[in-house]
């Protein structure tokens, strides 16, 4: 079965998620935060995820079964932020609210 593409707003916020679980690594969330923050701005978003964190990558996946997309980001352990992680939890906050 050939892969299609998901629509143009899955993609978006797919891009979201996955820029917004960057960000939270760099800026030095703890991987617990990180993936629950990750699965519930997605479900809100309306995508299936499943995210895992490792000191040097991030794992996330969205869709089910054999529709799956996965996604593998290498990022730099970074020192903990906390101006820039509020500003992060904040967005996700907005995000959540709709």
């Amino acid at each position: 079965m050939p892969m299609t593409e998901p629509p143009g707003d899955t993609v978006a916020a797919e891009g979201f998620v996955l820029r917004l679980g960057r960000a939270l690594h760099t800026y030095g969330s703890p991987a617990p935060a990180l993936e629950q923050a990750l699965i519930r701005v997605s479900a809100r978003l309306g995508l299936v995820g499943q995210f895992f964190s490792t000191p040097t990558s991030l794992f996330a996946a969205f869709g089910v079964d054999h529709a799956q997309r996965t996604y593998l980001s290498r990022v730099q352990p970074g020192d903990v932020h906390l101006g820039k992680l509020a500003s992060l939890d904040e967005s996700a906050r907005l995000v959540m609210r709709g």
